[in-house]
């Protein structure tokens, strides 16, 4: 099995400055877990609750600044996180934000790390829309198989688009084609597309990227839906069914990314970025569009269905390779980092369970999964 060579293997990049206020946490046994809910499950005022809370991370004042001089909200934050753990592309001797005080680390993408990582970030975010923004709800997710041919429906009119309960819809202009055959791997894929033109963000300013860029860019927020390519990328029986039916971490991990069913087509993963399009096909700097989070709730949630298959005989398998050439091994104490201005380095096991079963992890949430036909 080849992984994906898009990202540098071993870069200064991950500035870790110590703790944040409000970042630590203590182990005890999960209680009383958040429920996370698909999106059109949710009733109006639980959706509205939700996008009133991620606006206020946008205008809420950021925390990273004074590492990355584009950040200006805690929205922002969240992004530059992802962009540094990222790293710069294959070739860049451009390091813009070491400060002699970065550590040694594969990435985050193309990577047994890939998957708790990102697990971690969203349960940062989840916290974040909580403690500073009021948000009482559990994070949702969007269930993308829901709105393709193989359920009936049309990725363009998902009620997550929606103009006012919803994420607002497509580019101005509307869909336009892409360059070529989408692939898994890579940076993801081409920024086209209009800006939104309707619901809440319409008016958004996007500050990070493209790409490993932290100079603030401005500019809006785009989009460029791909319902044909989501019939076949991100359909249920198609293309989630076979990535659950993988028999080892490492393959589902791989198969996320690049599809089992077909090894010239993304994965759910990145094929759920370039079927957004616009600021979401940014490998980097795609977590400046608010639905970012709502597709990798859902990316967890399937990892999740995957780990509790067999009476949760996958629960703790992590066994992947630590970086995207294929080498190394990731393991259960290797230490994830995203910054003292998002959450302390933790270590993997204590992400692994979401219900923190043993109570040596930090999670306390599950999943309230939609129903599909096998």
């Amino acid at each position: 099995m080849r992984w994906p060579n898009a990202f540098s293997l071993a870069v200064v990049f991950l500035t870790v400055f110590g703790v944040a206020e409000g970042s630590r946490f203590h182990h005890s046994k999960c209680t009383k877990p958040l429920v996370r809910k698909e999106w059109r499950t949710l009733c109006k005022e639980e959706q509205l609750d939700y996008i009133r809370a991620s606006l206020c991370l946008i205008n809420k004042p950021g925390r990273s600044h004074r590492y990355f001089p584009g950040v200006t909200s805690r929205h922002d934050d969240f992004a530059a996180s992802h962009i540094n753990a990222t790293g710069p592309p294959v070739g860049s001797i451009d390091i813009r934000n070491d400060l002699g005080l970065g550590k040694l680390f594969p990435g985050i993408h193309y990577n047994g790390v890939f998957l708790p990582w990102h697990r971690w970030f969203i349960w940062q975010h989840e916290q974040s829309l909580r403690n500073d923004c009021g948000y009482k709800g559990a994070h949702p997710y969007w269930d993308y198989s829901l709105d393709v041919a193989e359920a009936g429906a049309q990725l363009n009119k998902s009620p997550v688009f929606d103009g006012t309960y919803g994420f607002g819809g497509n580019g101005e202009g509307g869909t336009v084609p892409l360059p070529g055959p989408a692939q898994g791997g890579g940076g993801f894929g081409p920024n086209l597309g209009g800006c939104v033109v309707d619901g809440p963000f319409k008016h958004m300013t996007v500050h990070l990227g493209p790409d490993y860029e932290f100079q603030s860019a401005s500019r809006c927020l785009h989009r460029n839906l791909q319902p044909e390519l989501a019939d076949v990328v991100l359909a249920w029986k198609g293309a989630v069914v076979p990535l659950l039916n993988q028999k080892t971490y490492a393959k589902f991990a791989f198969g996320v990314n690049v599809a089992p069913f077909n090894n010239t087509l993304p994965g759910i993963h990145v094929g759920g970025h370039i079927c957004v399009g616009g600021t979401e096909s940014n490998a980097w700097s795609s977590p400046e569009d608010p639905m970012f989070f709502m597709q990798h709730a859902n990316l967890d949630r399937i990892w999740n269905l995957w780990q509790l298959k067999d009476n949760g005989k996958n629960l703790w398998d992590i066994d992947a390779p630590i970086f995207p050439n294929g080498t190394g091994v990731t393991k259960l104490d290797t230490v994830m980092y995203m910054g003292d201005y998002i959450a302390p380095p933790v270590e993997i096991k204590t992400v692994m369970d979401t219900l923190n079963r043993d109570g040596d992890g930090i999670l306390c949430y599950e999943y309230e999964n939609t129903a599909h036909e096998e």
